[in-house]
């Protein structure tokens, strides 16, 4: 089974290259909006994101929003974090770049939560609501490298002019600059790495556009930008140990990523070639929609078991981009390293992303000077359940866009699973103080990539007086993710880069007992 589907993954790449020319709504946008990392307050954060079980914080409304019917008082709370971010690159175990010098303070979360005790209800002890806005995924980050490789971008684009898939972002671009050109004698695209092609007399019959020299390529790529929910919650804790909660989440999307490709024979290894730049700038903003319920049922005062379920949320998003070209040789005319630019596109689409199941055990520690708790998340996220929608109001019944939305779900089928995520984390209390510790582990989301986890380990300390507290943390993370500044027309990687990504984060949580 697993063969087929490569063979399958294999024969698709081609495709997908092809289909992402003249929009950014494919594989990848699926992933980042649905794959949040861990967060919240700096309390949950030093447990590592393990406090399904657990309540009192609004950072436990990521995993199970009925933990908020802890809360004892009425609460207003905020979180900064100072994140430094670290990016090497590698191609074939080779460092070719190295960013370690990202940084930034941010607001993480921003909550206030209303205690009550009902008067009308003897089996009701709580009824909290809680309004607070919470960020889920931050993808500040800059990439680059500085290599060589075979081959060159002209080449895709002269291959890809010769496909008929001749669109404004990058081919008509490329022939405008003179990176391309046509040639009118073989009737196909050509360019300045292009070769003759010989019959067995010496004749030539055609040109070739395969590159065989190593080209000398660099690249930044800039990120920026968060997934941030607005969660309006009610929870209420009851007599026999039950707590029920329900909320309304309305994340945010904002992403911007900017790359600056070059190829630059600075060292004069070609006869023709001078230098190629092609920048591509896409950016996405959006709002969507979903449903959190949650349960928890303590045993024994002791045990704490927890049910959080996230529905599917539903995004309406928009995408713009453009990207500019220009190309330099030795024989190049009046378009000599001018800067031709695309038109200005946009992008108007739905994105459903998948729902969020969230098991929690937990076990209370409850002596007479130590007290505290052990707690353990089980997540379950199928990635398949990723689904676009690019048939809106007037393009309803649009034969072309029916097609690609067809195309780039069957894609997320085949190269997408089900995720299990788990983190464990542990506090113990003294007196007025907390020290806390946990590791999070999240399943990767693609089929090929079974098995490996981005993994989080953190540590927190925490501070408690009669109206005020303070609670530190400190995350570290490690993950890594492939990468390629194009692909051949053929489907393979041009360059295949892994970056090794590392964040460092700093969070502190004040909090105030009204």
């Amino acid at each position: 089974m697993k063969i087929i589907l490569k063979t399958i993954i294999s024969v698709v790449t081609v495709l997908i290259f092809i289909s992402a020319q003249l929009q950014g709504q494919n594989l990848d946008d699926a992933v980042r909006y649905s794959q949040l990392s861990a967060g919240g307050s700096a309390r949950v954060m030093g447990v590592g994101g393990a406090f399904g079980a657990m309540g009192g914080d609004f950072g436990v409304s990521g995993a199970n929003v009925s933990g908020l019917a802890d809360y004892r008082s009425k609460e207003l709370m905020f979180t900064l974090s100072h994140n430094k971010v670290g990016t090497k690159t590698f191609n074939n175990g080779t460092q070719v770049g190295d960013n370690s010098d990202g940084k930034e303070t941010i607001l993480e979360n921003l909550a206030f939560i209303s205690h009550n005790k009902p008067y009308y209800s003897e089996n009701l002890l709580t009824s909290n609501f809680a309004v607070g806005l919470q960020q889920y995924s931050n993808y500040n980050q800059v990439i680059s490298y500085d290599t060589r490789s075979r081959g060159s971008l002209v080449g895709t684009l002269a291959n890809l002019a010769n496909l008929d898939d001749y669109n404004a972002f990058d081919v008509e671009l490329a022939d405008l600059a003179g990176a391309i050109f046509y040639d009118s004698e073989f009737e196909t695209y050509v360019h300045d790495f292009s070769s003759e092609i010989q019959d067995a007399n010496g004749n030539v019959i055609g040109l070739s556009n395969v590159i065989t020299d190593e080209v000398p390529k660099e690249q930044i790529i800039e990120r920026s930008g968060r997934v941030n929910e607005l969660l309006i919650a009610w929870a209420g804790r009851f007599r026999q140990g039950l707590n029920l909660g329900v909320g309304i989440g309305i994340p945010f999307v904002n992403y911007q990523e900017d790359k600056f490709y070059a190829e630059d024979d600075s060292e004069d290894l070609f006869p023709v070639f001078t230098q190629l730049n092609f920048n591509e700038s896409f950016s996405t903003s959006g709002v969507g929609i979903n449903l959190k319920l949650g349960l928890g049922y303590t045993v024994a005062k002791r045990i704490r078991l927890g049910v959080g379920w996230q529905s599917p949320s539903y995004m309406s998003l928009r995408d713009n981009f453009n990207n500019s070209l220009a190309y330099d040789c030795t024989l190049c005319d009046e378009t000599a390293s001018v800067v031709f630019e695309s038109p200005e596109g946009e992008f108007r689409y739905r994105l459903r992303t998948p729902m969020k199941t969230t098991l929690s055990a937990g076990y209370l520690l409850n002596k007479e000077k130590l007290k505290g708790f052990l707690n353990v998340d089980f997540q379950m996220v199928n990635y398949t359940q990723n689904k676009f929608d690019f048939t809106l109001g007037e393009d309803e019944n649009d034969p072309g866009l029916i097609s690609d939305e067809s195309f780039e779900n069957g894609i997320i089928d085949i190269e997408l699973r089900s995720a299990y995520n788990w983190a464990i984390g542990a506090e113990l209390v003294y007196q007025k103080w907390r020290v806390r510790s946990g590791v999070n582990l999240q399943g990767a989301p693609f089929f090929l990539d079974a098995g490996q986890y981005d993994k989080t380990y953190a540590v927190g300390l925490g501070y408690r007086l009669n109206r005020i507290f303070f609670d530190f943390a400190y995350q570290y993370r490690q993950s890594e993710e492939g990468y390629s500044p194009y692909r051949t027309a053929g489907g393979d990687p041009a360059l295949p880069l892994v970056s090794d990504n590392q964040i460092h984060k700093l969070a502190l949580t004040m909090g105030f007992k009204l």
